[in-house]
């Protein structure tokens, strides 16, 4: 049974690959299962999109991070400010 290990897997394969795409498609469902992201998962999304410059994507998943209250860590703010330059 899939878990929250398997579905950042994923995500972080697919963020690797820069198929944000699919990354994006794994993290809805993963959400639609009942399954709460954590940091890591935001992270790894939010620095997917910061890389391939897809700052309303990223911007998106920020805010719906901030609304699950989970509290940006360094790695988020990096990439949003890098991406951003």
């Amino acid at each position: 049974e899939p878990n929250s290990i398997t579905y950042n897997t994923m995500i972080n394969t697919c963020a690797k690959a820069q198929d944000t795409q699919l990354a994006e498609w794994w993290m809805k469902c993963m959400l639609a299962e009942g399954i709460t992201p954590c940091t890591v998962t935001f992270s790894t999304l939010i620095t997917a999109f910061a890389r391939v410059g897809r700052i309303d994507k990223m911007e998106n998943w920020f805010g719906k991070m901030r609304n699950a209250n989970i509290a940006p860590d360094r790695v988020i703010f990096n990439s949003m400010i890098n991406a951003c330059c």
